[in-house]
């Protein structure tokens, strides 16, 4: 709660209501004076009806898209050398982010980032291929990492944060600090597009071995996805979304801010997959949780698109490759007296 008392006036508006953040903190500390005596499943969802409206964000004909992530764990050097050749970037001083709210309320969170270039232009930044086909950001003393496998930076990437294993046994978080602006691409979607892999095949034990069975492809993919993440090396501990705020593993999630507003109580509702030993998945059963829009993503785009942080493991990164569906999506706004 203490985000939301920072600035209790600020308003929240999503699925045709608007509340204040004060509001919203008062009806979830009701909740939770519900629940100091110890989870009493039934009386929780009394207190949550007494003190929330739940707003459907997805429809029939709009189903909410669900995906996972989670927190991938590397070994890493600080240093290049045969074993650690492909280094994650600290973010570059010559990327600037360009706000676009003047242009009307359709930009109201809308960034342009780019770089100034030689002629005094305002350009998109440099793509995944200019920086690690061509180097665009060698030499500049902004390496802080570097990775045995070219893959595993663009998983680390994709997942936002990962926790790094130096060799005299160190670990540290590669946290999330800034990206070049090109939309997400996903290699899975391109390799399934392209007649590499089927699409119900895709997953990232089957992309490895694919990529690790034909070399000459590695470029073409990973360079599909123009999108490229920027990072600072921390302390290894809670891992933090996008508001600074640690996420807890199931209750965090991952939305567009243009839609549902920050620090916003979802309901979400779908079916998690049951993956087996080998990777696979077995079945599925019903998931309903409640859980706070605390992160956004390069992909994580339109009204009822959602990815769930899953905390690190493997069996967070198995589910990770696996969640992947359609399901409801539920504001919880604080209950109007009629």
């Amino acid at each position: 709660m203490p985000a939301l008392d920072k600035d209790p006036a600020r308003t929240i508006s999503a699925g045709g209501r608007s509340f204040t953040a004060g509001a919203f903190s008062a009806s979830l500390k009701k909740v939770l004076e519900c629940s100091s005596g110890g989870f009493d499943g039934d009386k929780l969802a009394r207190c949550v009806s007494d003190n929330f409206d739940i707003l459907e964000l997805s429809s029939e004909e709009n189903r909410a898209f669900f995906t996972a992530y989670y927190v991938p764990e590397f070994d890493a050097g600080l240093k290049a050398d045969d074993t650690y050749r492909y280094p994650l970037y600290s973010p570059p001083g010559d990327l600037v982010a360009v706000k676009l709210f003047p242009l009307g309320p359709d930009f109201r969170t809308a960034v342009f980032r780019g770089r100034i270039d030689e002629g005094k232009k305002l350009v998109s930044y440099y793509t995944r291929r200019d920086i690690d086909g061509s180097g665009a950001l060698a030499r500049k003393d902004l390496e802080i990492a570097y990775l045995k496998d070219p893959l595993d930076v663009l998983i680390l990437q994709i997942q936002g944060s990962g926790r790094l294993v130096f060799g005299e046994g160190t670990v540290r978080l590669a946290a999330y600090a800034g990206k070049n602006g090109h939309p997400y691409r996903s290699i899975g979607r391109y390799m399934a597009d392209n007649g590499m892999l089927p699409a119900e095949e895709v997953s990232w034990a089957n992309i490895r071995n694919y990529l690790k069975a034909r070399p000459e492809t590695l470029e073409e993919v990973l360079y599909s996805n123009p999108s490229y993440v920027f990072f600072s090396l921390r302390d290894a501990g809670a891992v933090s979304g996008s508001l600074g705020l640690p996420l807890t593993p199931v209750h965090s999630i991952a939305v567009d801010k243009r839609h549902v507003p920050p620090l916003s109580l979802c309901l979400i509702a779908l079916r998690r997959p049951v993956v087996g030993d080998d990777g696979l998945v077995k079945s599925f059963v019903p998931m309903t949780e409640l859980a706070f829009a605390m992160d956004e993503g390069s992909a994580i785009q339109g009204p009822a698109r959602v990815d769930i942080f899953l905390g690190a493991g493997m069996e967070a990164e198995k589910l990770a490759g696996t969640l992947r569906g359609e399901g409801n999506l539920y504001l919880l706004a604080p209950r109007q007296e009629p």
